[in-house]
């Protein structure tokens, strides 16, 4: 369970990470 938690949260993680680098010049 805990590992399936981690996993859902690296990956949703991954995804803000990536919206903000895209909202963000350069």
């Amino acid at each position: 369970m805990l590992y399936f938690t981690g996993c859902l949260g690296g990956v949703a993680g991954l995804r803000v990470a990536k919206d903000i680098a895209e909202n963000n010049p350069g």
